[in-house]
């Protein structure tokens, strides 16, 4: 028996011992318990709404769908508001610096100058895996998709929106009125394409009271207006915007943002809520241990419908009671 309770107590005691020296040393024991890592990059600031709403409901996604089982951190380019292409690289060496010292398990990158200025120039086809979204030029200029990149990518409603405002127009030339920036040019070209005929005229504007002038001009050289981010106008005011529309509008316009719907006639616009969800929902696959290969490049498909009955009022349009239905945000007096 003495023997035994000497064996016992020499066991006993190798468990303490072992018991304390992971007390000791917590990197016995953190791989186990280490949570992954996400890191969320957004090319533009916090504080732009669509992609503050991307990154959000990924925040969300995680919450819900696997709750503690992640550490995300955002980080912010601010290519929106610096447009240079100096601070556009410098701020993408900044990025590759922070993954190189956080090291995330997997990057979920926001709008097309993460894709420009970081993936592709330092991590296409390496070993850390990213998810794109909100991305406006095709994924092959990019050089999408390498063996660690997938996403979902950006494209306008246009040809449905074109098709709805055309039942209301007196004729079929197409009018484009944006920002004069370059994501705006860019989405020109694309939308050009989108529809599958050129556009009669396009007006890059400087600031809002350019809008004005051009606003005036091109109700009369076209049918229909494609009136694109506007809100993102140097010196836009909201309230003197809305007047201005209301008291001069001419011609049936419309958008493919929910951030202009209260400027024109109809909106269609993109969901931000369907990149981040799709984002989110990939990256948890790669968490979980699939291949971005896997999972395939995609498009945005949800829609959101807002129709304007004071500029129909102002046009003497009357909107058929399917549309109506169909409206998920009517905007009235």
């Amino acid at each position: 028996m003495g023997a035994n309770k000497a064996k016992y107590m020499a066991i006993a005691g190798l468990v303490v011992l072992f018991f304390f020296i992971l007390l000791a040393d917590p990197a016995c024991y953190s791989q186990t318990t280490a949570k992954k890592r996400l890191l969320i990059i957004n090319s533009y600031h916090k504080g732009y709404t669509w992609s503050d709403i991307i990154a959000d409901t990924i925040v969300d996604y995680f919450d819900q769908h696997a709750p503690g089982e992640a550490e995300i951190k955002k980080s912010y380019m601010d290519t929106k508001l610096n447009t240079s292409e100096e601070f556009k690289k410098n701020a993408g060496i900044k990025i590759k610096q922070l993954i190189e010292t956080w090291k995330p398990d997997v990057i979920i990158g926001c709008d097309d100058n993460v894709s420009k200025y970081v993936i592709a120039p330092y991590f296409l086809d390496g070993d850390i895996p990213f998810v794109f979204c909100g991305l406006n030029d095709d994924p092959a200029t990019y050089g999408f998709p390498g063996k660690n990149v997938t996403g979902i990518r950006e494209v306008a409603l246009i040809k449905s929106l074109y098709s709805h405002l055309e039942r209301y127009a007196r004729g079929r030339r197409v009018g484009y009125l944006t920002a004069d920036k370059p994501t705006q040019r860019l989405m020109a070209e694309i939308d050009e394409k989108q529809l599958g005929r050129p556009l009669d005229k396009i007006y890059f504007v400087k600031d809002f009271e350019d809008w004005k002038k051009y606003f005036l001009m091109i109700q009369d050289e076209v049918d229909i207006l494609l009136m694109i981010d506007v809100s993102i106008v140097p010196e836009w005011d909201k309230k003197e915007a809305i007047e201005f529309i209301q008291n001069n509008i001419k011609i049936p316009n419309g958008a493919t943002s929910e951030l202009s719907q209260e400027y024109v006639l109809l909106c269609i616009s993109k969901w931000a809520k369907e990149h981040g969800t799709w984002a989110a929902e990939a990256a948890l696959k790669i968490l979980d241990g699939k291949k971005p290969t896997d999972i395939p490049i995609v498009v945005n498909k949800q829609g959101h419908l807002s129709v304007n009955l004071i500029l129909a009022d102002r046009l003497h349009i009357v909107f058929s009671p399917a549309i109506l239905r169909a409206a998920e945000t009517i905007i009235r007096r």
